[in-house]
C-alpha cells in the first residue's frame, strides 16, 4: 500500500521505470499530503509520467516486492544498511503516448449551454410560428381581379396620388398613337383596404413581401373582385370587345355592372354574351359611335340610375336598366313595329338642344338608315319585358 512514509521512495521507483528522475526537495512536500490529497496527487503524476490507469498496479504491486526483498536480506545479515531500490519493470511496459488532457465542462457551463439551446430553440419556434402565421395571412389576402379597364394603381389610397401603372380587364391597352401595351389584369392582395382602395403588390412572390422588397401600389376597390369565375365571366360577357379598344375604352363600368347582373341573374338569357361589333376601330375616337348605348337617368338634375342598350349573341337587342349600385331593375328586348330589332349597328347620343330633344340614335353598319330612340328607351319600341 502506497501512503505518505514510503511515497517519496515509490515516486523515484516509478520515475525510475519511465526514464525519469525527480528532486529529493520536491519529493519531500509529497510527505505532508492526507490519503485523500495523495490519492488525486498520484493519478495526476501518473498522467504525467504517461501511465494508464490498468497499469498501475503492477508498478505498485512491483514496488512493495522490492521493498520486502530489501527488508528479508537486512534481517539476514543482521545489519542496518542503507535500503537499495531495485526497480522493477512491469510484465508489459505500456508505449509511451503523447497526451492530450480534455477538460470536462464545470457544471456551471454545463448550465449555462442548456439555457443557450433552450433560448435557441425558443427562438427557432417563434420564428417558426411568426413566418406561418404571416404566410397564412399572406395566402388568405387572395387575388384583385380587374373588372373593367384603365384602372389606375396608385402609390397612396387617394385619387390625387401619383399613377405607377393600370390594370385591364383583357391585360392589354392601346395607347393615343395606336400602340398596344401589355398591362395586369391580376395582383397579389397584402393588406386589408384603406379609405375604398385596395393594397397590392407588384411581385407575388411571399419572401419579397415578407422581407419588403416588393413594389406595392392601390387600386380603387369598386373595380376590382376578389373572385376569379367572376372575373373570367365579366371576360366570358365581353369577350367580343376584347381586341375593339375604342370600345374598351369608353364602356364605363357601371354600364358593365349592369350588363354582368342583367345577364347571369337572368333565367332566359344566362348564356348569351355581347355580340362582337359589326366592325371594329384600329385606333381611339371619342367622336366615333359604339356599340353599346350608355344614358344616365336624371331627375331634377340628379342621376337616379343608368339604363343600357346592347345587343347580345342572339342578335337581339336589350334595354337593361339598373340603379346606382348596377342593380339590375328592368329587363326589355326591344321591337320595332312588332317585330324584335336584329339589325347591328352602332350608337351616337344627342345631348338635346333647343330644338331637339335628347336622344340616342342606331345606324345599321350596313345601311343609312337611322333609328332615333327617346326616354323612355325601352317603351318607345314598344319592347316586352324579359323574365329575372
Amino acid at each position: 500500500m502506497i501512503t505518505k512514509e514510503n511515497i517519496t521512495e515509490y515516486i523515484k521507483y516509478i520515475a525510475q521505470a519511465k526514464g525519469k528522475t525527480f528532486d529529493d526537495t520536491k519529493l519531500a512536500g509529497w510527505k505532508n499530503l492526507n490519503d485523500s490529497e495523495l490519492s488525486k496527487a498520484l493519478e495526476k503524476l501518473y498522467a504525467h509520467l504517461g501511465i494508464p490507469t490498468q497499469d498501475v498496479p503492477k508498478y505498485i504491486n512491483g514496488f512493495i516486492a522490492t521493498q520486502q526483498s530489501v527488508s528479508k536480506t537486512n534481517e539476514q545479515s543482521g545489519t542496518v544498511a542503507e535500503p537499495t531500490i531495485a526497480y522493477a519493470t512491469p510484465v508489459q511496459a505500456a508505449p509511451v503516448y503523447q497526451q492530450t488532457v480534455y477538460q470536462t465542462p464545470a457544471p456551471q457551463n454545463q448550465r449555462k449551454s442548456k439555457v443557450w439551446k433552450m433560448v435557441l430553440l425558443i427562438a427557432a419556434l417563434l420564428a417558426c410560428s411568426f413566418l406561418g402565421y404571416t404566410y397564412y395571412q399572406y395566402s388568405d389576402y387572395g387575388y384583385a381581379y380587374a373588372l373593367t379597364d384603365n384602372i389606375a394603381i396608385r402609390e397612396q389610397p387617394n385619387k390625387s396620388s401619383k399613377e405607377l401603372g393600370r390594370m385591364d380587364m383583357f391585360g392589354k391597352y392601346m395607347t393615343k398613337d395606336g400602340q398596344i401595351q401589355d398591362s395586369y389584369s391580376a395582383f397579389k392582395i397584402i393588406g386589408d383596404d384603406e379609405y375604398d382602395y385596395t393594397k397590392i403588390a407588384f411581385s407575388d412572390s411571399y419572401w419579397s413581401w415578407i422581407t419588403g422588397n416588393t413594389s406595392e401600389g392601390y387600386v380603387h376597390t369598386k373595380y376590382i373582385g376578389p373572385d376569379k369565375n367572376v372575373h373570367d365571366n365579366y371576360k366570358r360577357i365581353f369577350g367580343n370587345l376584347s381586341d375593339d379598344y375604342n370600345e374598351l375604352d369608353k364602356l364605363q363600368f357601371i354600364y358593365r355592372k349592369i350588363i354582368y347582373n342583367g345577364i347571369v341573374k337572368s333565367k332566359t338569357i344566362k348564356q348569351l354574351v355581347v355580340k362582337e361589333p359589326c366592325f371594329k376601330s384600329p385606333k381611339l375616337d371619342i367622336k366615333l359611335r359604339l356599340s353599346i348605348a350608355q344614358i344616365k337617368q336624371r331627375k331634377n338634375g340628379s342621376v337616379v340610375g343608368y339604363t343600357v342598350i346592347v345587343q347580345l349573341s342572339d342578335d337581339q337587342y336589350y334595354t337593361i336598366k339598373g340603379d346606382l349600385n348596377g342593380e339590375v331593375e328592368k329587363l326589355y328586348k326591344i321591337k320595332i313595329m312588332g317585330e324584335y330589332m336584329k339589325t347591328q349597328g352602332k350608337f351616337k347620343y344627342f345631348p338635346g338642344s333647343d330644338y331637339e330633344d335628347k336622344h340616342i340614335q342606331l345606324k345599321p353598319c350596313n345601311s343609312n338608315e337611322t333609328y332615333d330612340a327617346y326616354e323612355p328607351f325601352a317603351e318607345f319600341y314598344g319592347s316586352e319585358m324579359c323574365y329575372m
